[in-house]
């Protein structure tokens, strides 16, 4: 059997429970609310990171290739200057060679 006080009480109870949940269900509308407010501003500056992150890595690859064309320019003027040096040597020796045998 209920009695007025238990059925007051209860109401008090249910009541003071709707306030506290539709006051955490407003809470969490309005902070969902903030953070899809927020959504384009955080996909922006997502992009704004990538492109960034995209410029970076194509100068380092660009730094990299002509790190290796100059690696690879050298070596042909090393290569080629040995090479001539040997020449020169070569024929320094022949015509050595040459002036001992005349």
């Amino acid at each position: 059997l209920y009695t007025t006080e238990c059925f007051d009480c209860e109401q008090r109870v249910n009541s003071f429970h709707a306030m506290l949940t539709s006051g955490l269900v407003r809470a969490f509308h309005s902070l969902k609310d903030m953070y899809l407010a927020l959504h384009p501003a955080k996909r922006a500056l997502s992009h704004w990171r990538a492109s960034e992150l995209s410029r970076v890595w194509y100068s380092w690859c660009k730094f990299l290739y002509y790190l290796v064309k100059k690696q690879t320019a050298l070596m042909h003027l090393i290569t080629h200057c040995l090479a001539r040096g040997l020449r020169g040597w070569i024929e320094h020796t022949e015509d050595r060679h040459l002036m001992l045998r005349a």
